[in-house]
């Protein structure tokens, strides 16, 4: 693949290629796609937890006690066993 760049943007790598801190240009641009996506998470994970202060805010939610971690647990084994995956949010 090949990609123009701006004049800044080209300088700016091979500075960080030059400076040491990455063996290629295609190492800072794999890091620099990383740390995109890593914001990308961040944003929404900011997204979600604004979403659940907001719930709790309404009164919707249910209090974490030892009983409720076994209902899910109990829960989450019945999925299992039917196939089901979990939500990719509740899976780290």
């Amino acid at each position: 693949m090949k990609v123009d760049l701006d004049p800044d943007i080209a300088h700016l790598i091979e500075r960080k290629v030059h400076q040491g801190h990455f063996g290629s240009a295609s190492e800072v641009v794999r890091e620099a796609l990383h740390l995109l996506e890593e914001r990308e998470r961040l944003v929404k994970l900011r997204a979600a937890l604004a979403d659940a202060d907001a719930q709790i805010d309404r009164g919707e939610y249910v209090e974490w006690t030892p009983t409720l971690l076994d209902e899910l647990s109990d829960e989450a084994d019945e999925m299992a066993a039917q196939g089901l995956k979990p939500h990719p949010d509740v899976v780290p």
